[in-house]
């Protein structure tokens, strides 16, 4: 038909980004290296997975990345990085030597730069004082590390023995090397502080302290030659009065020194000396040479025969006693006897003379006196009753003892037996009687045990029979007697011995068990009541049970008998009626909505009472919330039940419109989302088909059609915007919920 149209299109090739990461790098261990791919606003792909413009990397490797920029077009670029080690550097542990000693410091690494703290420049040094010492180490690709020691230089110990010495022979000389807590040598194997030194000699130490430091000395040792001496005397034993002559050497130029126990006798300095005393004395005498020796005696000054024999001897007739004039070699009594022992019978006055074994004579004498035994009468043998006590009593004058009842004058007597007294008199002359004594069983009278009777019934006590004597609590004289009373009942009496007994026992009327089981009771359907007849022996209950409670359930009359621990029996009845409880629903299934909505719950009708878990008391409540609701009933009867719902929130709906006309002739000016429910952080951006954006809008909070005053109004920059199709893209609770499409038509 030879018809024709025509159109253009405009085609723009844009240049790829320039991307250069520049040439390969390198560091050291522990640094890093930014790698920057430039062409801001791109976007970034690192062979490492990063995505950002720049790079921080800290291990060798090649580094590439691909640059996309806003146009989508692309470049890439690589680079090599190497990260060189660090040097080691290994001092070693802290190190300690003695004074005088050197250390040497090896940095290793041979071929690399050194610089010491000392200012030192070489791989190694020596040192010998104490500090800290370190060292930087550089390798030929300038990678440095760095190490430190502490080095302690311990002085030496100070050994000082002193000057040389001299002693006299018999004594000794303490040598001590100092330095508590060091080891020791001596020259003599000795390895103690000190050492103690009787020869002469030189003597050396070498003392090592807790460092490993040490120090030697020496001195010398000289001993004086001693002397001896012996003491002469007459004798060392000397009778009292006597005394005794005792001398040492008489030799000019010496001194002397006389001493009695261990302390020096004044103005005794003379060689001899005359003594009457025991003791022990000693001569110490001083040489020309200043050297001592010493001797000494033990003088006892034997004293003169002292006999044992008392003043007086106390006998007993018909006894002897044994006179002992104690020890000596020659004897001689003044009735001819020449023994050292000798029993005598007879009173009088006994004189003695005796001679020790070193000669001296002592005198002695004794009076010997017989006396008479006391006399004692306990009478005839004795009865008494179970229970009954009986005095025995000693006569007076006397020491006394009862065999059994100790020493004591008298004793109190409850049970048979033998009983002996024994008298002394003030020189210790004993005479003894003894007495039986003899007891009846008192009567044993039985009344039973205690016990219970029923108010309106009687129980006859019997007190036994064979008694001359009967006495009743209540007076009565007779063998029974009838009770029909609460009280204790007691009785007395006393058989041909004359000896009493008595009994008792309690009596107590009881009234009839007392049972109340409440007349009326009201149950709700489906629950129970427990019926509790008390505490009492034994239990019958209309139901046929035996306990003391039973659980029912059913409406009826409930009997129960009751018997008592003496047999007593009560009885009680209740009647129990079941009342219906009531039913309530709130709803079949859990409920929903949408936040921003309300529910009304509502319990029903027909209740005396509503308890909401809400704590409201309304038959109905309105929610805003999810969760779990619920709710307690009570009906005319008092009887309960319950009901529960679940509340649970949707999640909000959104409606997105896609077109809309601006135009000023229409319900479609604006375009903005419709929810269903409350959105919080709620974003909106509308961009051309080029990325262009030509709205946003934001707000906190966001429910149902608020936004139809808010949205886009199609313009842009303040005038209308083309007609087309724009993307919009819609952020709320802190995320993306949806994007899309709308159309823009006038």
């Amino acid at each position: 038909n030879g018809c024709s149209a025509t159109d253009d299109v405009n085609v723009t090739v844009h240049p790829n980004p320039v991307v250069d990461l520049g040439t390969d790098q390198e560091t050291c261990a522990g640094g890093t290296i930014t790698l920057d791919a430039g062409n801001a606003g791109s976007t970034y792909l690192w062979s490492n997975g990063l995505t950002t413009q720049t790079i921080t990397v800290s291990t060798s490797g090649n580094y590439s990345v691909v640059v996309t920029d806003a146009n989508g077009c692309s470049s890439t670029d690589d680079v090599n990085v190497t990260v060189h080690p660090n040097p080691t550097v290994d001092l070693g542990a802290d190190q300690e030597t003695c004074a005088g000693n050197t250390i040497t410091l090896d940095a290793g690494n041979a071929g690399a730069t050194y610089l010491w703290s000392n200012g030192s420049t070489t791989q190694t040094i020596t040192v010998s004082t104490s500090g800290n010492y370190s060292v930087v180490v550089t390798d030929a690709n300038g990678c440095s590390s760095t190490d430190d020691v502490n080095v302690t230089v311990h002085p030496n110990p100070v050994v000082d023995l002193g000057l040389d010495q001299e002693t006299c022979a018999g004594n000794t000389i303490t040598l001590d090397a100092g330095n508590a807590g060091s080891t020791y040598l001596w020259s003599n194997g000795v390895t103690t502080q000190t050492i103690i030194v009787s020869t002469s000699g030189n003597y050396s130490v070498v003392v090592t302290d807790a460092n490993g430091c040490s120090t030697t000395d020496d001195v010398n040792v000289s001993i004086l030659p001693s002397f001896e001496f012996d003491l002469t005397y007459t004798t060392n034993l000397v009778c009292h009065g006597d005394s005794t002559y005792i001398e040492g050497p008489n030799v000019a130029g010496y001194r002397y020194q006389w001493s009695k126990d261990g302390a020096n006798i004044v103005g005794a300095n003379k060689y001899s000396i005359t003594i009457g005393e025991s003791g022990r004395y000693n001569l110490q005498i001083e040489n020309l040479d200043g050297c001592t020796a010493e001797d000494g005696v033990d003088v006892e000054i034997i004293q003169l025969p002292n006999s044992p024999l008392p003043d007086r001897v106390d006998m007993c007739y018909g006894e002897s006693v044994k006179l002992d004039i104690g020890e000596g070699v020659d004897f001689l009594w003044s009735d001819g006897v020449t023994t050292q022992t000798r029993e005598v019978s007879e009173a009088g006055i006994y004189h003695v003379r005796v001679q020790d074994i070193n000669g001296c004579i002592g005198n002695d004498s004794v009076e010997v006196v017989v006396h008479d035994l006391p006399i004692v009468d306990l009478g005839p043998d004795l009865y008494i009753c179970e229970g009954e006590e009986l005095i025995l009593e000693a006569p007076d004058g006397y020491y006394t003892e009862w065999i059994p009842g100790g020493e004591t004058r008298a004793i109190y007597v409850y049970e048979e037996g033998n009983f002996i007294l024994r008298t002394t008199d003030e020189f210790g002359c004993t005479g003894e009687d003894d007495i039986n004594i003899f007891v009846h069983e008192n009567p044993d009278v039985y009344l039973g045990r205690d016990t219970v009777i029923a108010e309106g019934t009687s129980i006859l006590l019997d007190a036994g029979s064979g008694y001359v004597e009967y006495e009743w609590s209540n007076h009565e004289d007779s063998q029974y007697l009838k009770v029909e009373k609460d009280g204790e009942y007691a009785v007395n009496v006393v058989d041909i011995n004359g000896c009493r007994g008595n009994g008792k026992v309690k009596v107590a009327v009881n009234p009839r068990p007392s049972i109340n089981l409440g007349g009326r009771a009201g149950i709700c359907e489906g629950t129970s009541l427990m019926l509790d007849a008390g505490n009492w022996e034994r239990y019958l209950w209309s139901t046929g049970d035996t306990t003391r409670t039973i659980t029912v359930n059913k409406t009826g009359d409930y009997t129960v008998q009751v018997w008592d621990m003496y047999g007593i029996m009560g009885t009680d009845i209740i009647s129990v009626e079941v009342y219906p409880s009531p039913e309530v629903n709130i709803a079949s299934d859990t409920l929903s909505m949408y936040k921003g909505q309300t529910l009304t719950l509502d319990a029903g009708s027909g209740y005396s009472s509503y308890y909401w878990n809400t704590g409201s008391d309304w038959r109905s409540i309105e929610v805003d919330d999810a969760g779990d609701y619920s709710v307690q009933v009570e009906n005319e009867f008092g009887c309960i039940a319950q009901a529960s719902i679940a509340v649970k929130l949707l999640e909000p709906k959104m409606v997105v419109p896609n077109v809309f006309t601006p135009n000023g002739k229409g319900p479609n000016e604006i375009f903005y989302p419709v929810f269903k429910g409350i959105v919080t952080d709620f974003e909106m951006y509308i961009y051309t088909r080029w990325g262009e954006q030509v709205f946003k809008l934001e707000k906190d909070l966001v429910a149902n059609n608020e936004l139809k005053h808010e949205g886009w109004n199609g313009t842009y920059k303040g005038k209308d915007a083309e007609i087309g199709v724009y993307v919009w893209i819609i952020f709320y609770g802190g995320k993306e919920r949806g994007h899309g499409t709308v159309t823009l038509f006038r």
